[in-house]
Formats: C-alpha cells, structure tokens, sequence
C-alpha cells in the first residue's frame, strides 16, 4: 500500500511557504535532495479563514519541476473546485472530509485524474467518521493543527489520533501542521508515512539554509529515538 511513496518517509513540500522570488531556488534544491512531493494548499477563504493558491500557480509551476503534486483542498464543495485544477496522475489529492456531504463523488474524481486520493481530518474529527470511506482511500492527512495558517503549535492529541489510526489501517498516513525536527520524529514514532514541511523545518529561515534544512529534517525522519 506504500509502495507508491518511494521512501521510507515522505517530505511534502509546503509550497505556500516558499518566497515567490525564491521559488527556482527552493524547487532546485526539492529537486537535489529528492523531497517526494510538493504540497499545494488550496484555500478558498470560506471553509478555512485564508487564501492561498489559486489554480494558476499549480499550473504555472508543473513544467518547472519533475516533482508530483500533493493537493490540499482546504475548500468548500471540494468536488466541484477540485475540476478547476490540472491534477494528474501520480499526484496525491486530498480534501477535508468536514468539507463535503459527497465525499465519495470526490475520491471518484481524484482517481479519474489516475491521482492518489486521501483525506485529511482535523484535530477534532473522530477517527470514526472515516468508516465509510477508508476502504476506498490511499491515505489520511491527519491535521495537528487546525487549518488555514502556517506557524501554529501542534495539538498533542492529535499525537495520539495518529497512533490509533495506524492500528486501524496500513493506509498511508501523513501529517501537517507544525512539523518541527522534533515533532517529525514524533509522527514518526507514531506511525505516519509522511509530513509536510513549511518554516518549521525546511523553510527554516532563509534560501541559503534550505540544504542544511533539508538534510535536518531527513535525519529528525529517520525513526529514531535520540537521548
């Protein structure tokens, strides 16, 4: 089931954390050090209290780079906005489960595009409502933090949601919010497959420490208690 992933651990990078000017030399580095993916915040200012991303930049940004899509509809009606993106295959496509009352319509569309289909839940969504949509899923985004901003402190319940989850399911398991080097370890430890990295890890102040970053957050991945 996590075969797809490449890695024994996943980096997302949060595009919406990279400085616009700064984007050849982020992508240039995703590219050196092989990040799995670029996530894609999608906000739409109704189910979240943000914007972010609209449908061009996906688009402008493809021919850029050989490194898939990871989409985060952080929408309203995801199964109508998510037609207005060019979503392809081998690209991870979630949407927020609280969004929806047809979840279903959105994971058949997500697979039309030959992507991957995922669901993220928030802090306070019980593992249980995903009963009748986990057989048709390949992953989980598991929030931390509840959405729409960057620079929140990761709720630590949501710590024991992901160890839960993993009892339940071999689907992979990402994670987002807060991802610090310690925090990375400790969704690690829990069980997630992957995480999506902004300025609490990769992002780490400027351009030119985003190699350092990069190779920090590849050890902090490596599933390994440190003293």
């Amino acid at each position: 089931m996590r075969s797809f992933l490449n890695s024994e651990f996943a980096i997302s990078a949060s595009m919406m954390c990279v400085p616009i000017l700064d984007t050849k030399a982020y992508l240039e580095a995703f590219e050196k050090f092989n990040i799995e993916y670029l996530h894609m915040d999608i906000m739409d200012g109704e189910f979240v209290q943000n914007l972010s991303l609209a449908k061009d930049y996906p688009r402008f940004l493809r021919p850029h780079t050989r490194i898939p899509f990871d989409y985060h509809f952080m929408v309203l009606r995801p199964e109508e906005k998510m037609k207005w993106f060019d979503i392809q295959e081998g690209d991870i496509v979630s949407f927020h489960l609280e969004s929806t009352y047809h979840p279903h319509r959105c994971v058949d569309l997500i697979k039309s595009r030959g992507a991957h289909a995922f669901i993220d839940i928030n802090p306070g969504t019980p593992l249980n409502a995903l009963d009748a949509l986990i057989g048709e899923l390949d992953g989980v985004n598991v929030m931390t933090v509840d959405p729409g901003f960057p620079g929140l402190t990761m709720i630590e319940s949501t710590l024991d949601k992901v160890k839960k989850l993993r009892s339940m399911t071999d689907k992979i398991i990402e994670t987002d919010g807060n991802m610090s080097y310690e925090n990375i370890r400790r969704v690690r430890e829990a069980g997630a497959d992957m995480a999506v990295c902004g300025t609490s890890a990769i992002m780490r102040g400027s351009v030119s420490d985003i190699e350092s970053n990069i190779i920090k957050t590849r050890e902090a991945s490596k599933n390994e208690i440190r003293k």
